[in-house]
């Protein structure tokens, strides 16, 4: 077994071609780093995979390989290669994999893929792709893998994806998007992943990821967003949503309450100082929460539509915490085991601060008998009753039978 590894051969190639090539395999063609200026002509007809990588080949043309019809992989990475002309992949129909990383193509134009109708994944990053004409993907029935990320790409057609009825993961990653893209999801009933990481989006719209159906998760950090608006997942199903390092501030009523299947939501490192009531749904089984490095100084169970997860993992280290009274369902959780702590994410305050504040105490009768005879109930703890969960009581001054001004905190 004879295998050779290949380091950047192109002067100012920023990456390196680590591949693993096994020269005992007689249909496979290599012809990595040998300064071809286009593609070889002598490919045997009956090749299954083809390395042409690391030369300064510039342009792919029609006549170049439409012969290899057995091809399944064709490597074309770390090239130049600025212009692909539309038939220059007619006739392999078997390519299941087509490499194009790490070239300089700026336009996908339609029909390019025109008859790849066993290509399973299609590998386009690190380009300079400014544009995907409408039906650049027609055809590809099979298709598995979308993968277009660091490029330049600002807006794709709606339709871009329609009939794609077998992808599975779709990366737009470090591209110059600044809204989310209005695509239809519909019929992408296979979708595992979809990556916006690294673009310059500022909101998320309404209604945007209507009919999305993932199995994994959708990544939206290191972008600019500042806003979600209410019913901007409706009709969505995702599992894990990462909003981590962007701009958000407060996190409106309804933002989440629509993805009923939700298992984890990251949004960490933004500058939150508000959450507003309502934001997730009700019924959850289990929830991952990651909130740290915010600027949070409370999170309160009206976070929640209804009731609580079942299982509830929080991360809330590096937030301005201030555990008072409306934190104490975060203690009783955790003694009760439904909430933990993942990491480092355990809130920094550990003792919750007593405050003032009129309310309606439900305290035992031999409590309030007491308090006539002792006025003066000042640091005596007593257990009573606020808004149907167990509070303790450090003093209390009647002002009613039934109103009463507490000095409380957690049990």
């Amino acid at each position: 077994m004879c295998y050779l590894f290949l380091d950047g051969c192109i002067t100012g190639t920023p990456f390196n071609i680590e591949s693993r090539v096994d020269f005992t395999q007689s249909k496979h063609y290599y012809r990595d780093c040998q300064q071809y200026t286009s593609i070889p002509r002598d490919i045997p007809i009956d090749t299954k995979r083809a390395y042409i990588r690391g030369n300064p080949i510039t342009g792919f043309y029609s006549g170049s390989v439409n012969h290899l019809s057995e091809l399944e992989y064709l490597y074309l990475e770390y090239n130049t290669i600025s212009t692909i002309q539309v038939g220059a992949l007619t006739g392999l129909n078997k390519l299941q994999r087509l490499y194009l990383n790490n070239n300089a193509i700026t336009v996908i134009q339609e029909d390019l893929f025109h008859g790849l109708s066993e290509l399973q994944w299609l590998y386009l990053r690190f380009n300079s792709i400014t544009e995907i004409e409408a039906g650049a993907l027609s055809g590809l029935n099979k298709l598995q893998g979308l993968l277009l990320r660091d490029n330049s790409i600002t807006v794709i057609p709606e339709q871009l994806l329609h009939g794609l009825s077998e992808l599975r993961e779709l990366d737009f990653s470090s591209n110059a998007f600044a809204q989310i893209p209005n695509v239809a999801w519909s019929g992408l009933q296979k979708l595992r992943s979809v990556t916006f990481y690294g673009n310059a989006i500022t909101e998320i719209q309404e209604n945007i990821f209507n009919g999305v159906t993932l199995t994994s998760y959708l990544t939206l950090s290191y972008n600019k967003i500042h806003t979600v608006h209410p019913q901007a997942f409706v009709g969505a199903n995702i599992p894990r949503l990462s909003m981590d390092n962007n701009d958000l501030t407060e996190i409106n009523t309804g933002s989440f309450t629509d993805i009923s299947s939700l298992t984890e939501l990251d949004v960490s490192s933004n500058k939150l100082h508000t959450l507003e009531p309502d934001i997730f749904p009700s019924g959850l089984s289990e929830l991952k929460v990651k909130m740290h490095d915010n600027d949070l100084t409370t999170f309160p169970s009206t976070v929640f539509s209804g009731s609580l997860p079942t299982k509830l993992t929080l991360t809330l280290s590096d937030n301005p915490l201030v555990c008072d009274s409306s934190m104490c369902w975060l203690k009783e959780g955790e003694e009760e085991e439904r909430i933990t702590y993942d990491g480092q994410g355990t809130p920094s305050c550990t003792n919750y601060q007593t405050e003032w504040a009129n309310i309606d105490l439900d305290c035992k009768t031999g409590i309030i008998f007491f308090l006539f005879f002792l006025p003066d109930f000042h640091d005596y703890e007593r257990i009573c009753t606020y808004q149907n969960r167990n509070i303790t009581v450090n003093s209390i001054i009647l002002y009613t039978e039934k109103r009463k001004r507490a000095k409380f905190g957690c049990l």
